[in-house]
């Protein structure tokens, strides 16, 4: 058995974990959307635009929504 330090330790389990938790979020995928969102009711959004406060879209979000 060796001594190391705590911290070392502590480390290592948070990069567990997160690689534990980056794999779940990967692995999900839209078949499985009507389990993981079954309980969400609808939601009524009002949207007013004010046009004193628009900015100029980005080039990268138009290619973005172009393609999909």
């Amino acid at each position: 058995m060796h001594k190391v330090a705590f911290s070392l330790v502590e480390g290592l389990l948070n990069a567990q974990k997160n690689a534990q938790h980056q794999s779940a979020l990967l692995a999900e995928s839209s078949a499985t959307d009507p389990q993981r969102f079954a309980g969400l009711k609808p939601v009524d959004v009002v949207l007013t635009p004010i046009p004193e406060r628009s900015k100029r879209s980005a080039t990268c979000w138009l290619a973005l929504f172009r393609r999909y």
